[in-house]
């Protein structure tokens, strides 16, 4: 039910909403209820990093705060893609993808 939740926050344009799937996909994976929460959960961080590094990286004019925020979530993306191989990777990114795609309320796009 919280993944319905967050999902609906996501499509409603809230890139926040990232985190908390991720959150809940891993979790779902780490309790053995879905066997690609793992890929999933990477997915939702993936996009979340991207959007919040265009959003607040570099030449945005955010401080500090924003640059710390953007680190903690590339150093969160490059521990969980050292946990999955190669192709759980790809399909990740590709999920991801689909995931921005499927949104229409998203200000971002790759």
């Amino acid at each position: 039910m919280a993944i319905h939740l967050h999902n609906e926050v996501w499509q409603a344009g809230e890139a926040r909403a990232l985190d908390g799937l991720m959150n809940r996909h891993y979790a779902n994976y780490r309790t053995g209820l879905d066997s690609q929460g793992k890929v999933k959960a990477y997915a939702s961080l993936y996009l979340y990093a991207r959007i919040a590094e265009q959003a607040l990286g570099p030449g945005t004019g955010h401080g500090r705060i924003a640059a710390r925020e953007i680190q903690y979530l590339q150093q969160s993306l490059d521990e969980a893609t050292s946990e999955l191989r190669d192709h759980e990777i790809a399909e990740g990114i590709d999920l991801a993808m689909e995931m921005l795609n499927a949104n229409s309320n998203c200000c971002f796009r790759m």
